[in-house]
């Protein structure tokens, strides 16, 4: 799938959007905002559902109509059509109506009589951000008119793991700000790690997680983090922040493993807190390298298929952004493609086969 200038920055402006939200209500508003930028439609959606409790959340901007008919989408949410192919392939990504059901099959559904005709919706387009025994989350655009392209389909099913990280973020984040950045509580987040530090920034207490990715990511200063000391660029941002009386703050560090978040709360008596979330790359670089690539550009990739920016690239391995440039267009003619999110698509799919 090749995109045009414009989708590509589009797509790279809106996965900087989506990682910088981190606040589990107001995420769901951001993605289906996104969504309707990047992909044209008559409406977007973000849902939620609980078997156990029969409890539904929905943003969406169906307008103001839409309120009106969501008793009927909860009634019969869970013979959705699309949404059990969803919960059963969700590893193929986006999908759509026209792929599980036709028309005029879908007219025959409850669903459709009650729900969908009401607010004219006649395609849909979806793609499940979580999946769990007693419940969902999910995003969907709808339309009228034509169906949804390749190309809609494509940008969907290359959004669906930032979406998914990004939604775990900032569940973990919000979670973790609720319980009043508590160590203890913190230690009961999964894949959440906490520092504690004293006033003069000195690691007063660390939790395993915490210290295994201090090591991960600032391995040449391991006996100084032994020490009880903060990693030299780590404890000169914190300075900075302490120096602006900033009460929050997000810091990021990439490596090969993945990209390592480091939100900084600073306490009311002098105490502060560190809290750590890991982004892990589903793509090691060494793996792209059986796509015809050399070592530095099967490095490149791999932060392509992150998202990142060719000046994020070129800071990240100390180098011109010339350089990398060059070296993304030599990655764009081996691979056939003709944009950087082809190329990302193509890092997806390699994984997918791997």
């Amino acid at each position: 799938m090749s995109l045009n200038h414009s989708d590509v920055q589009a797509v790279s402006e809106a996965l900087r959007e989506l990682y910088a939200q981190t606040n589990s209500q107001a995420l769901p508003y951001c993605i289906v905002g996104l969504l309707h930028r990047l992909i044209p439609a008559d409406s977007a959606v973000f849902n939620s559902f609980d078997f156990r409790t029969g409890e539904m959340q929905v943003v969406h901007d169906h307008g103001p109509n839409g309120a009106k008919y969501l008793p009927a989408l909860n009634e019969h949410i869970q013979q959705h059509p699309l949404l059990e192919h969803l919960r059963t392939h969700w590893q193929v990504g986006a999908a759509t109506l026209a792929d599980v059901i036709s028309q005029r099959q879908l007219r025959d559904q409850p669903i459709y009589r009650e729900f969908f005709r009401p607010l004219g919706i006649e395609r849909q387009m979806g793609l499940l951000v979580e999946d769990r025994q007693y419940g969902f989350a999910a995003v969907g655009l709808q339309r009228d008119g034509r169906d949804f392209s390749a190309r809609d389909k494509g940008i969907l099913t290359f959004l669906q793991p930032h979406i998914i990280q990004a939604y775990k973020n900032a569940t973990d984040i919000s979670w973790t700000c609720a319980q009043n950045q508590s160590s203890e509580q913190a230690l009961h987040v999964a894949k959440i790690g906490v520092v504690r530090l004293t006033s003069a920034l000195k690691i007063e207490w660390i939790s395993h997680r915490a210290k295994k990715w201090l090591a991960a990511y600032f391995s040449h200063e391991r006996m100084r983090i032994a020490d009880g000391s903060l990693p030299l660029k780590l404890d000169g941002w914190l300075r900075q922040q302490r120096q602006r009386n900033a009460a929050s703050a997000i810091w990021q560090v990439a490596a090969e493993r993945g990209l390592l978040s480091i939100r900084w709360m600073a306490g009311q008596k002098g105490g502060h807190h560190l809290v750590f979330a890991e982004q892990r790359s589903d793509v090691s670089p060494r793996e792209l390298e059986s796509l015809g690539l050399s070592r530095r550009e099967a490095e490149v990739l791999h932060w392509i298929a992150q998202g990142k920016t060719n000046e994020f690239i070129a800071l990240t391995f100390s180098t011109s952004r010339r350089t990398v440039d060059k070296q993304v267009e030599n990655i764009l003619r081996k691979l056939k493609v003709e944009s950087r999110v082809g190329a990302a698509l193509r890092a997806d799919q390699h994984r997918r086969l791997s």
